[in-house]
């Protein structure tokens, strides 16, 4: 039978496999073997069992599912195994035993247990194996394995000879002999790497000759070796070369990763081994350690330090203006100013929050009281003076207006008591508003407040700090962004704008890219490198020329003139200092350059590097390809969004950006800037008009006046009135017609006020009289119409001049002008003493008046409000144009520079020279011009370069005349003359003149010629009086009627006509006295039943039943029948108030409604559900409230009542809702979210805003670079000096051979050696008497050997020199043995001969700033009779150049034989790499 192992996990497999075992007799075996291999060797790579790849290779179809099974078993065993180890490491340093999150995670834990209890047992002396006990694997094995190792020797160790440590006096090593039970006996070369040597309990380790103990304590390093760590430090953190192999450790506050190199971050507060407080602060993990995060936000040191410099400012951690910190989440959450109710909208605007701060929202116009209306700049509701505009009803003859908040007052104008916050001006006998703040009568704190003066009174305004401003909206002090209004001094570097001040920040210096280098100049931080001038192109010298190109170069063949007229051009793909073959995959358009990193074409930022060719007074703008120069706009102008090129004014008016006092003055706009106007009064008898022109009120037409109605007539006069009685006015004959206010001739025939004889005489009227003509006499006249009069000679009609009467037709300030059958009044605009027009417009008081335009005109044109048309900008003249040393040429809607000479004086037709600007400037044909250019019928209009004569309104002009004539509007029908009116023509315009009478009920407006009807109600004309009081007069279109009045709901007419409103109670009804009578119920209409007797009472009525139920029935309708009386629906129970009636028969019952119950007394109490049924009626993300009667669910921060209904709250994801949460990524989380950043990143002590990692300055010590690193906003690139490139890794810097090309030097007689970023073309050149070795390149010899007996100095002369060259880098390490061999020189070996070294100095060069070397950093050591080695003691900084000698000379038997001398040329070059 198969065994089936306890984990559920793997009961399926296994079951498998017995049945599949059962059936092949172990012809799996193989199988399994191949697959547990492949599960062991994937669990080695450190990988998960269920996501080995499937299928297997190599297994049959039908065994893949046993394969899998077998790999995920030994998988699982492998990672066991490594737990197993890893738990008795924790158990030996004496740390916790966990159960680790990785795979076989739980024989971490249990392993370590075995091995503390067997280290324990051995430590204490007891045996290691049990007889009859077992714990079971895997704590059997942890156990045995620990407990022999922590079990003490029974015999002490033997002495150790000094020799291992003195291994230089002594070759051989004394090692002791162990006993048998040590631990180094039985862990045979596990302990040491070397020597082990055992200690009672214990062990040490020794090393052998030539070898170093490490740090480790069990690790030896070879003397000679240099460490590894120093030259490539593959560490994240601590490297320790063991002389084996090379370890890593991490700082305090990490843990070593999986790949054994890096380090992670151990999250303490994810682990709960921090130490807060627990109520008032939370844990915030940080890189290496963690902070203590207070309720305000501010962090503090933890109480545990780490050996890591926390980069957080401690204290200073709190959130910014509108925010508040949220212990919780630990991030800053937004402040809801207006559920907290601390903003300062005021009652008339609406709070709505924002991100950070809050707006107040407009409140509508009707929730301003009467006498306000609301600002939009303040959004308040601001007083209306209705002085100024005339609203007011003051009469101005006797009182002059006066303001107050609110409202108004008519004050007497020789009344010297003014209201509070006036004073009297005796000069202009008024009440005037008294400045507090001016004359030093307010009472405002001088220290915190500024007085601000108001009409009829003043406000205190909070003072604000330096760097900030009053808000008259907020009612507060605001940040004033001096960045945005240029208020800085950052003149290079950009401004940053803070709260309530500004900082200057230095913008970051970007890494050139491939094809440039730094640039000298202050202003650009990348220059293009001339490769063709540099020589550092790769174009061949003999058939290719270099052409520079910027950021790139390229090779063009070289080609006669002849064959070059007719070639297609053939170019070598472009180079950007890098000779690989990828190079010449693609040629890059101009203003692009190819990235190797994405193998295409990348656009060149050329604002960024500094290639552009802009002004100063330009900025820079880069798009795909190349770039433009957009003109940098002056203070009061922007940016045209359609035309990023052209500059246009800001309107600071209309987008209310200008600082004017709403109140007392009035923005215009002007090119540039604006203008606060002062906000003038009118005088009294004047209103505003909305183009602030005072204009005069005319009292009479608005019913303004106090003239006596029908009594007097209301004459309108400049600034007041005149009451004239009607007597004074019309003649005999004529009576004042208030309608259309003038004397009107009385019909006495008509009006039967005539004295003639009925029978014989006939009435005749006449203008202002009447004439009584005998019946016999009279004779047949023509009837003539209104307006016209008999002429008795003719007998016919003539028109009557109505102006030349003596009766006054027009009032005051208009001239009569006759007109036939009637006549018109004209206003005069004439102004004088007696008449004055009232529609005459006067400038305001003491201030200028103006006509604003919103015409809008395309660039380059003006808009003109005299002609209302657009006019071309002459930019030329105004000095808004760029041509700096060019001449300026205006034209229209732009201009053009051109260059300046002779020609460039040349004027077109209609333009002149301007000598002063050197410019062409236009003629002003109409203003400069003695004799007019145009007649008397047209208007001149300047154009650039010439001029236009425009036809007058009421004018053509003539096509064969050619010149403007008059319209006959009449002829042509173009007037709007009514049917009743004929058309006459004038110059230039025409009249409509009406012939036709109107009829009764209608009265001729003379000023309209309209027929309007006459309100014969609001005239008294009628008769509805005479019917009673009860009667009222409703006017018709040419009459009128009488009808009865009606009263409203509720309301009952009286006799004397008037309608009271009577409330009777129930019961009762109105009478017509006005006066509640009761309402006879059993009589109007009988509610009693058959069976019933009805009995009026006060007020109601009773029914008495003949036949008696008992107490709770009733009569059914019919009579007969006693039925259940429902007390609930007819309201006749006694439940108590909030009380459920609920019918019973024969009576009712009184219950609580839901979420209430009875107390002793019988009331209904609520129940507090909350408490009663704790934790079962709300979600665990909300909190139970109790209200009355039931309950509610409030969900936490972060959650919100579900839509779907019910008591659950739903996750609020913050991310999608509110925008600008986080500045890069947000995070969603239950009930919160998070801040996080990309990567190269870090989240800010905020937890919102993202700030750039240096990792250049924070991983200096892991040499990310092995050259220059340059830090770049979210990552950072490494980048080579000259003579350098980078390698394949992007990291290190290799050193580029130049003598590999063999081409570098030219001169043939130079030999190049290759140094670390350069090279150096060396030339032999051989003293006198010498000459160049043929056998050696780098040797001179003597010319000849031959000298003179007796020629001591031709005897000593060397008989070669050799010129030998070295280079290394710069502060070369030196090993421990304290040198490095750089030369060997050997002469021969003879045994009567010697041979004696010398070495000598001859030069040593360094720059400024770099210490030359001396003498002393080399040593000449003879390492045997022959030889000498010159050796560097001291390590040199470079770049320095060091010549020396080396002298040999050879003695035979003491006697002088020869000598030879070596020169030795040290370069050092100037990097470490």
């Amino acid at each position: 039978m198969c065994l089936i192992a306890k984990g559920i996990r793997w009961l399926l497999p296994l079951v498998v496999l017995c049945l599949l075992l059962h059936a092949c007799k172990c012809a799996l075996e193989p199988t399994f073997k191949r697959c547990c291999v492949l599960g062991s060797n994937w669990a080695a790579e450190d990988l998960k069992c269920n996501n080995f790849p499937a299928p297997v290779t190599g297994i049959p179809a039908e065994q893949q599912s046993i394969c899998l099974s077998a790999v995920e078993i030994c998988c699982l065993r492998k990672h066991r195994e490594k737990q197993c180890e890893d738990g008795k490491g924790a158990a030996r340093s004496g740390a916790d035993c966990l159960v680790m999150s990785s795979t076989g995670g739980e024989y971490h834990k249990d392993c370590c247990e075995g091995c503390k209890l067997g280290l324990m047992s051995g430590s204490m002396g007891m045996e290691c194996i049990f007889q009859n006990f077992e714990f079971g694997p895997p704590w059997d094995k942890a156990y045995h394995a620990c407990c022999l190792e922590s079990k003490p020797s029974t015999t002490s160790p033997t002495s150790i000879s000094t020799a291992v440590t003195a291994a230089s006096q002594k070759r051989e090593t004394n090692i002791p002999t162990p006993a048998l039970d040590s631990l180094c006996d039985l862990l045979p070369g596990e302990l040491c790497a070397h020597i082990c040597v055992p200690v009672p309990g214990s062990f040490y380790c020794l090393c052998r000759e030539g070898f170093t103990l490490m740090a480790d304590g069990k690790s030896c390093q070879h003397d000679d070796l240099p460490d590894r760590c120093k030259m490539n430090n593959p560490c994240a953190h601590k490297c320790l070369d063991t002389g084996v192999a090379i370890e890593c450790s991490c700082h305090p506050g990490y843990k070593l990763a999986s790949d054994e190199r890096n380090c992670n971050d151990i999250d303490e507060c994810a682990l709960g081994t921090y130490i807060c407080d627990s109520d008032d602060q939370a844990c915030r993990n940080e890189p290496g350690t963690y902070l203590c995060v207070n309720p305000d936000g501010s962090v503090a040191k933890p109480p545990i330090q780490t050996n890591r410099p926390v980069v957080n400012d401690f204290g200073a951690g709190k959130c910014p203006l509108g925010y508040k910190f949220n212990l919780q989440s630990q991030v800053c959450d937004d402040i809801d100013e207006c559920m907290l109710d601390v903003d300062n909208c005021g009652s008339n605007s609406a709070c709505q929050n924002t991100i950070g701060s809050y707006i107040c929202i407009r409140a509508p116009v009707e929730t301003c009281p009467p006498g306000y209306r609301f600002d939009d700049f303040q959004q308040i509701c601001s007083d209306i003076d209705e002085c100024s505009e005339g609203l007011d009803d003051c009469q101005r003859d006797k009182h002059f207006c006066l303001n107050t908040e609110g409202n108004y007052t008519c004050q007497p104008q020789h009344d010297s008591k003014c209201p509070a916050g006036y004073k009297y001006n005796k000069a202009a006998a008024i009440c005037e508003d008294v400045d507090e703040c001016g004359e030093n009568l307010h009472g405002c704190a001088p220290d915190t407040e500024t007085c601000r003066n108001t009409v009829g009174a003043y406000e205190c305004d909070m003072k604000c700090d330096l760097g900030y401003q009053y808000s008259l909206g907020l009612r507060t002090c605001v940040d004033i962004d001096e960045c945005h209004l240029g208020q800085h001094n950052c003149k290079v570097r950009r401004c940053l704008n803070t709260i309530g001040s500004y900082t200057c920040v230095s913008e970051p210096k970007a890494a050139c890219p491939a094809g440039y280098k730094p640039s000298s100049d202050k202003e650009k931080q990348c220059q293009d490198v001339d490769e063709c001038r540099e020589n550092v192109d790769s174009c061949d010298r003999y058939s290719e020329t270099c052409i520079n190109e910027i950021g790139s170069y390229r090779c063009e063949p070289i080609v006669n003139s002849a064959t070059n007229e007719n070639r297609t051009t053939s170019l070598r793909s472009a180079h950007t200092g890098q000779n690989s073959e990828e190079n010449k995959l693609e040629v890059c358009p101009s203003g692009y350059n190819y990235s190797y990193s994405r193998k295409t074409c990348l656009d060149l930022d050329e604002c960024m590097l500094g290639t552009n060719n802009c002004n100063p007074s330009e900025q820079c703008v880069n798009n795909p390809g190349s770039f433009w120069c957009n003109p940098t706009c002056r203070a009061g102008y922007q940016l045209d969004p359609q035309n990023p090129q052209t500059c246009i004014d800001i309107d600071e008016c209309q987008e209310k950006v200008d600082t004017c006092h709403r109140n007392k003055e009035r923005c215009r706009n002007t090119e540039g800037s604006f203008i606060c106007e002062p906000v003038y009064h009118c005088q009294p008898g004047y209103k505003k008009t909305q183009n602030d022109l005072c204009v005069d009120i005319d009292e009479c037409a608005e019913g303004r006046h106090n003239c006596i109605q029908g009594v007097q007539l209301c004459i309108n006069t400049l600034g007041s009135y005149n009451c004239v009685d009607h007597k004074t006015i019309c003649g005999r004959g004529f009576r004042y017609n208030s309608t259309y206010l003038h004397c009107q001739d009385i019909n006495e025939c008509e009006e039967e006020l005539h004295n003639c004889n009925a029978l014989t005489q006939v009435c005749i009227n006449t203008r202002g009289s009447f004439q009584c003509q005998n019946q016999q006499k009279v004779t047949p006249q023509p009837l003539c119409p209104v307006g016209f009069q008999l002429d008795r000679e003719s007998q016919t009609c003539v028109d009557v001049n109505e102006c030349a009467e003596s009766q006054l037709k027009c009032t005051h300030g208009e001239e009569c002008v006759n007109t036939q059958g009637s006549f018109r009044c004209l206003r005069t605009s004439k102004l004088n003493s007696t008449s004055v027009s009232s529609t005459t417009i006067l400038p305001a008081f003491l201030g200028p008046s103006f006509q604003d335009s919103n015409q809008i005109c395309p660039a380059g044109f003006r808009y003109n409000t005299q002609s209302r048309r657009c006019f071309d900008v002459n930019e030329c003249e105004e000095g808004t144009h760029v041509c700096s040393r060019e001449a300026c040429i205006n034209e229209p809607g732009g201009y053009r520079c051109v260059p300046k000479s002779s020609d460039a004086r040349q004027c077109q037709a209609g333009l002149k020279s301007d000598h002063a600007t050197d410019t062409c400037v236009d003629i002003d044909e109409c203003a400069e011009n003695t004799d007019p250019p145009c007649d008397s019928n047209q208007e001149c209009m300047n154009t650039h370069g010439s001029f236009q004569c425009i036809c007058q309104t009421g004018f053509q002009l003539d096509p064969l005349l050619h010149a403007c004539v008059d319209i006959n509007e009449c002829q042509l029908n173009k007037h709007d003359c009514l049917p009743s009116q004929r058309c006459d023509n004038t110059i230039g315009s025409y009249q409509c003149i009406r012939f036709t009478s109107c009829g009764t009920g209608y009265t001729l407006n003379a000023q309209t010629g309209l027929c309007e009807d006459d309100d014969e109600c609001a005239l008294g004309t009628d008769n509805c009086r005479n019917l009673g009081p009860t009667w009222q007069c409703r006017n018709t279109l040419g009459s009128f009627r009488c009808e009865r009045k009606h009263c409203d709901d509720k309301k009952v007419l009286l006799s004397n006509g008037e309608c009271k409103a009577v409330e009777c109670p129930t019961g009762y009804e109105a009478s017509q006295q006005g006066q509640c009578i009761d309402i006879n119920e059993c009589q109007r209409n009988n509610p009693c039943r058959r069976n019933q007797r009805c009995l009026n009472t006060a007020g109601s009525y009773r029914c008495i039943s003949y036949l008696n139920c008992g107490g709770g029935f009733e009569l059914n309708e019919a009579g007969n029948q006693c039925v259940d009386i429902d007390e609930c629906a007819k309201s006749t129970h006694d439940c108590g108030r909030g009380q459920l009636c609920i019918n019973r028969v024969g009576g009712y019952i009184c219950q609580c409604p839901s979420g209430h119950v009875l107390d002793e007394q019988k009331e209904c109490v609520d129940v507090d559900e909350c408490t009663r049924f704790a934790g079962q009626v709300c979600a665990i993300n909300s909190k139970c409230v109790n209200n009355v009667g039931s309950y509610r669910c409030v969900c936490n921060d972060g959650f919100r009542q579900d839509p779907k209904g019910g008591n659950g709250c739903v996750d609020i994801d913050e991310c999608a809702e509110s925008t600008g949460l986080c500045q890069q990524n947000c995070v969603n989380i239950w009930g919160s979210y998070r801040c996080s950043c990309n990567p190269g990143f870090t989240l800010h002590h905020d937890n919102r805003s993202c700030q750039d990692v240096d990792e250049c300055e924070q991983f200096k010590d892991r040499n990310l670079c092995v050259g220059i690193c340059v830090n770049q906003a979210g990552s950072y690139t490494c980048q080579c000096p000259e003579g350098y490139r980078i390698g394949i890794d992007g990291r290190t810097c290799q050193d580029i051979d130049e003598c590999l090309d063999g081409s570098v030097c030219r001169n043939p007689n130079e030999v190049c050696l290759n140094t670390r970023g350069s090279y150096r073309c060396n030339s032999i050149t051989c003293p006198p008497n010498f000459i160049k070795d043929p056998e050696h390149k780098n040797r001179c010899k003597r010319a000849s050997l031959f000298c003179r007996e007796g020629d001591t100095e031709c005897l000593r002369l060397p008989s070669s020199i050799s010129f030998n060259f070295i280079t290394f880098v710069s502060n070369l390490a030196i090993p421990p043995v304290g040198y490095i061999d750089l030369f060997t020189m050997r002469g021969p070996l003879w045994s009567s001969s010697s041979v004696r070294f010398k070495l000598d100095m001859l030069d040593s060069r360094a720059p400024a700033g770099i210490s030359p070397v001396t003498k002393d950093f080399f040593q000449l050591r003879q390492t045997s009779p022959n030889q000498a080695i010159i050796s560097l003691r001291n390590s040199i900084q470079g770049p320095q150049q060091i010549d020396l000698q080396l002298s040999m000379e050879l003695y035979h038997s003491g006697v002088f034989g020869g000598s030879a001398v070596a020169k030795l040329s040290i370069f050092v070059s100037e990097y470490e790499f």
